[in-house]
């Protein structure tokens, strides 16, 4: 069967059971392409959320995704961010006074130093944060895959929060933060994703349609809401060993309230997706 008509029969199915909408669209014929929008509107308009048609031309069918470990932990690592670090187990280093600490886990890194030392932080600024920050970023392995994306100050810290991207899409929900003030590096949390050299998927993607059908499916809006924007990107779900993760592609859907991450292989609400099995 070709896509289009697919996607034309796919809509008619969901408008039977629309009852106000079939009384107002029986005498319509949907011929695909720029039919298909127009009734996908009208079906959203009916449930309370109105878009511009131009978010709709979204035509990209496939998508690479990669597999990503986290971060191992040695005493050369731990040297940069701790004087003299002190091995608690794999995962874990403390100086040896306790006031600092590093852990890195199933990609998530936390460090934290009540009295940091660093040197060449003693003019830091919100400006300058990010060329501060770069070389322990690159320490970390992830300076090739990360851009500043917020930086705001709390009293005298200064919060730098990076966000990733890979082949200039963006990885949602995945996020690393520095706090740093003019004595050094306070703390540092957030995910670890470094990708697994070649490991990795090319995924098939669903139309928009699909996608847009069945997030009215599972959400309800008692009042008028606007889809302000939809957005490419990944999404990480964890391995069941949980020593590696697996990006999945995902549309990100802004509505004038609130902001949804669906699958773009199915439709499905990518929060539901914990487990990734090969």
């Amino acid at each position: 069967m070709q896509w289009a008509r697919a996607k034309t029969i796919m809509i008619w199915l969901f408008l039977a059971v629309d009852l106000i909408l079939v009384s107002v669209l029986t005498v319509n014929k949907i011929s695909g392409g720029k039919d298909d929008k127009k009734m996908l509107i009208k079906v959203l308009e009916n449930n309370n959320l109105s878009i511009r048609e131009e978010l709709l031309n979204i035509e990209k069918t496939k998508i690479f995704a990669h597999e990503f470990t986290g971060l191992a932990l040695s005493n050369e690592l731990a040297s940069e961010f701790i004087k003299n670090p002190v091995k608690i187990n794999n995962n874990t280093f403390e100086s040896e006074d306790k006031t600092a600490r590093i852990y890195s886990d199933s990609g998530y890194l936390t460090y934290e130093n009540l009295n940091p030392d660093f040197k060449g932080f003693s003019g830091i600024t919100e400006k300058n944060a990010d060329s501060k920050i770069a070389p322990y970023l690159k320490k970390l392995e992830v300076e090739k895959y990360v851009k500043l994306t917020n930086v705001f100050s709390v009293d005298e810290d200064i919060y730098a929060e990076y966000s990733y991207f890979f082949d200039g899409i963006e990885l949602f929900s995945s996020k690393l933060t520095f706090v740093v003030n003019k004595t050094g590096i306070k703390k540092i949390y957030g995910n670890i994703n470094i990708p697994n050299k070649e490991q990795g998927y090319d995924f098939t993607l669903s139309n928009i349609e699909t996608i847009l059908l069945n997030f009215i499916q599972n959400n309800r809006f008692s009042s008028p809401e606007t889809i302000v924007s939809i957005t490419e990107g990944y999404y990480c779900i964890n391995y069941e060993n949980l020593l590696l993760t697996q990006a999945i592609p995902v549309y990100r859907i802004k509505t004038t309230s609130k902001v949804y991450i669906y699958d773009a292989r199915d439709g499905i609400d990518a929060a539901k997706r914990q487990l990734w099995s090969k």
